[in-house]
């Protein structure tokens, strides 16, 4: 009867999503209630898993979301034609889907569901004349014991967004770790707001010395964390908030207002000094508005660019927009800023981003500093890539120099500039202090006209 029909209707309307025709969440949340139940009369495990479409948010961004959404529609169609009968299938939202295999599934089962995901996902196909191809990274969870269905869904998803750090288009199986890191970066990232609320995120300055003069030419600014309690931390105590793409975008504001207003006082106790080094974070070199925004900053603040060099990782530049990258770097070295290359030989394609980015500074990796002593093999690639810097007329920083002879076989390599405990602790401006030691000067300076001492 037309009656039937219209309640029908009604039923399909509120379980089912409109674009992909899978069942909706509210739908997943109900069946998914009743597994549960049946779980409790059978004893049988039961087991969630959840899919994310990997790279879809720059599909929408490059082609607009009238093509993300057929990308949807066909790759829905695909999942609900592969997937066995048994296996219930929703669009949790977004780009997931969620999946509940039948009562008793091992992770046998799942890993073979997963391999016909993963074909469904995989396969090219054409949109208004462009062939894309998708990829998918997955979480899952078994319970072998009855528990919520949020927290079911909550583990599978915490699996998921592991493999989201460490592994794109893997499957990842839930385990306590990842409850544990969870709940870190929860702490960090609530250790951090906090601080930044109550104006106890702060900047701590190492020197960055010429070598062969003692003279401080620049300083790094790092961010340290004041606890309620008064307890110091570093940025490795709290590294799950520093990369989170949206707090780190907060730290990096707060860290621009520390430098603004301690910039005069800076520069007063240091005559020479040259510059103060920024870190960036990978969400500001993607940011449309964060060239604007900083350059507005520095100016109300009376800090002239010039004064100023922005660092970034070799990771940092890897990003899947490298003309955006490009675009942030390039638009700050017109300002007047100077670009810094951090952690140099560890990333891939170094020459490539010598090439390819407007660098001035390149920081050799202190992982080769510490052994550059010991290691024949380091001392090599430490000084070849001294060479080619020069060669490119890029200035380089030395940075975990902690010893004396470190020092000097970097002076006697050529390197100009260095980092490191040796030369200076990173310290809030108030306790800053700049000492000269002569002898080390002098040192060094011998190296110039008596290069056999260190051969």
């Amino acid at each position: 009867t037309e009656s039937h029909r219209d309640k029908t209707a009604l039923q399909k309307a509120a379980d089912y999503d409109r674009l992909t025709d899978l069942l909706n969440r509210n739908a997943f949340d109900r069946i998914l209630g009743e597994k549960i139940k049946q779980q409790g009369e059978t004893g049988l495990s039961l087991a969630v898993l959840l899919l994310d479409l990997d790279g879809f948010k720059a599909i929408n961004d490059t082609f607009g979301h009238l093509v993300g959404d057929m990308v949807l529609e066909q790759i829905s169609s695909r999942l609900r034609d592969t997937v066995p009968d048994d296996v219930v299938i929703a669009r949790w939202g977004g780009d997931e889907f969620v999946f509940i295999p039948p009562l008793g599934s091992t992770r046998s089962d799942i890993e073979n569901l997963w391999e016909l995901l993963c074909e469904a996902v995989h396969e090219p196909f054409v949109i208004s004349g462009r062939k894309l191809v998708m990829h998918g990274t997955a979480g899952a969870e078994i319970c072998d014991e009855v528990v919520g269905g949020r927290e079911i869904v909550r583990r599978a998803d915490l699996a998921m967004y592991s493999g989201k750090k460490r592994a794109t288009g893997s499957l990842r199986f839930y385990d306590a770790a990842h409850a544990q890191q969870h709940t870190e970066k929860l702490q960090a990232v609530t250790e951090v707001r906090e601080a930044i609320q109550g104006n106890r995120l702060l900047a701590a300055y190492q020197p960055i010395v010429d070598i062969l003069t003692n003279e401080v030419v620049g300083l790094e600014a790092l961010m340290r964390v004041q606890t309620r309690e008064g307890e110091v931390l570093t940025a490795g105590n709290v590294m799950p908030a520093i990369i989170d793409p949206h707090v780190c975008r907060e730290i990096g504001e707060a860290m621009v207002s520390n430098i603004c207003a301690e910039h005069g006082e800076l520069s007063s106790k240091i005559g020479a000094l040259a510059y103060i080094s920024l870190n960036a974070s990978e969400a500001d070199l993607l940011s449309e508005n964060y060239v604007p925004s900083l350059l507005d900053r520095l100016k109300k603040a009376g800090v002239d660019p010039a004064t100023m060099t922005l660092e970034v990782t070799e990771t940092m530049l890897m990003v899947n927009d490298d003309d955006a990258a490009r675009k942030v770097l390039s638009d700050l070295k017109n300002a007047g800023m100077q670009i810094a290359l951090d952690d140099f030989g560890t990333g891939y394609s170094s020459l490539t981003h010598l090439r390819d980015f407007p660098i001035d500074i390149v920081k050799i990796d202190r992982s080769f500093v510490r052994v550059i002593g010991s290691d024949p093999q380091s001392r090599l690639i430490v000084q070849a890539m001294i060479a080619m810097a020069q060669s490119l007329e890029i200035e380089v920083v030395a940075e975990g120099i902690e010893t004396q002879s470190q020092l000097e076989l970097l002076a006697y390599m050529g390197c100009r500039y260095g980092q490191g405990y040796l030369l200076g602790r990173p310290k809030p401006c108030a306790e800053l202090h700049v000492s000269r030691d002569a002898r080390r000067r002098m040192a060094c300076k011998e190296l110039l006209t008596d290069k056999t001492s260190l051969q």
